[in-house]
């Protein structure tokens, strides 16, 4: 997923070297060998990219698992997909989401990917798993399912908005096209648009609201309709 720089000047792209280290590099449009801007190691692989709409943060996908055989075991319940955040003006990182069950040490965060960042910067949409959560399809369950979470990046705090959503591809052995498909935030940051149970939905909740509202696993409520989520959530 290439994203373009806010003067539209530079491409920000993954560079993969064969099937191990992912690093993400910034081209000028007219060409170019490139700049490094994250360097892929082991246990810190960078991947899907999203930037914010001033130009200055670029959001990502960080893969923790090391590996155990030729790809390696990913498992984001335990934590081992987060996100980081990389300032474009003074080259700091930062981790947005972390935590990764160990044997003595179970805390996690449950992992993060896929993020968007909302128009006016100040929130961070996300996809996260849900735990013993699974979606039923043609009589074959799947799992775990995802979920769609909002992050206010100035208080903190977090909430769900909406849950099930289409099935990702964050555990995939090899997620060469990225670890869920594209959404993005309407111009005015009052509503999401994405993919889910075949079509393209608007969710037109007031995202600004600090008030959790209750769900059902269900469905989720667009605008002043409730559409049925995508398979059944069981």
């Amino acid at each position: 997923f290439p994203q373009w720089t806010a003067d539209n000047q530079y491409i920000i792209a993954v560079k993969m070297v064969g099937f191990g280290t992912r690093s993400l590099l910034m081209f000028h449009r007219d060409g170019g060998t490139g700049v490094t801007l994250v360097k892929g190691e082991v246990g810190k692989q960078p991947f899907r990219t999203s930037i914010s709409a001033d130009g200055r943060y670029l959001y990502y996908d960080v893969y923790t698992a090391r590996p155990t055989g030729f790809w390696g075991q990913e498992d984001v319940l335990k934590g081992t997909v987060q996100l980081q955040r990389y300032d474009l003006r003074t080259g700091v990182v930062r981790p947005i989401t972390a935590g990764e069950s160990q044997q003595q040490d179970r805390g996690t965060s449950g992992g993060a990917y896929a993020s968007e960042p909302s128009p006016d910067g100040r929130f961070l949409a996300f996809m996260r798993k849900v735990p013993g959560g699974t979606l039923e399809y043609k009589g074959q369950k799947f799992g775990p399912r995802s979920a769609l979470w909002i992050r206010d990046l100035r208080l903190g705090s977090e909430r769900l908005l909406m849950d099930p959503v289409e099935m990702d591809l964050a555990e995939e052995s090899i997620p060469l096209n990225g670890s869920y498909p594209m959404y993005r935030w309407v111009a005015d940051g009052r509503s999401i648009v994405l993919h889910q149970g075949g079509k393209i939905r608007r969710d037109g909740r007031s995202l600004h609201d600090p008030v959790q509202r209750p769900r059902t696993p269900h469905h989720f409520r667009a605008g002043e309709c409730e559409v049925p989520a995508v398979g059944r959530a069981v």
